[in-house]
């Protein structure tokens, strides 16, 4: 194999990422599972517990089981096989209390839906890091 030089920079964790951020849990959906795995990492890092789905229908089960202690929700905004409209409904039914982080690349959209208004929502735009997420996760929990 040929040796390819790339430039690269290492990334270093913030030395403070548990500082200031309550311990919770958190179900975090998203139909790409390879969002799921860098976005519970940097949750789990920043203390709290996660919970992952890639099967949104899978999630809505999850979400209606009053066994469960759940903190917030962390849901991707547009999914092929359940809007999030549909989780946002269903949690707002079972679990009014919980806040609910929409992710998304398309904050323009977000802006746009009328059904957000409806119920408190956060909004974290992809991508994102750990700041960004440790800034909404202290918003959503503060707020709650």
């Amino acid at each position: 194999m040929p040796i390819v030089e790339i430039d690269a920079e290492l990334v270093e964790l913030p030395k403070s990422v548990n500082a200031d951020t309550a311990k919770s849990t958190t179900v975090l959906v998203d139909d790409h599972e390879g969002l799921l795995e860098p976005v519970a990492f940097m949750l789990n890092e920043l203390g709290h517990e996660c919970i992952s789905y890639v099967d949104p229908k899978i999630a809505l089960d999850v979400i209606c089981n009053p066994n469960l202690e759940i903190d917030f929700m962390i849901t991707d905004y547009s999914m092929p096989e359940i809007f999030s409209l549909d989780i946002r409904q269903l949690s707002a039914k079972h679990r009014p209390n919980v806040p609910i982080i929409l992710a998304t690349g398309y904050s323009e959209r977000t802006a746009q839906d009328e059904t957000l208004s409806k119920r408190p929502h956060y909004v974290l735009n992809k991508p994102f890091g750990f700041s960004e997420q440790k800034e909404i996760l202290n918003t959503a929990l503060t707020e709650h």
